[in-house]
């Protein structure tokens, strides 16, 4: 599962969040990314 940090609003990390696979997971599709 894809993680992302997790910061408080004056900048201080706090840690990670797993971000779920079925939206950050998948491989992009290029010809859709560069059509856009």
């Amino acid at each position: 599962m894809p993680k992302a940090p997790l910061f408080d609003v004056k900048g201080n990390r706090l840690g990670e969040v797993e971000l779920p696979d079925a939206v950050f997971g998948i491989e992009p599709n290029e010809y859709a990314v560069h059509d856009a």
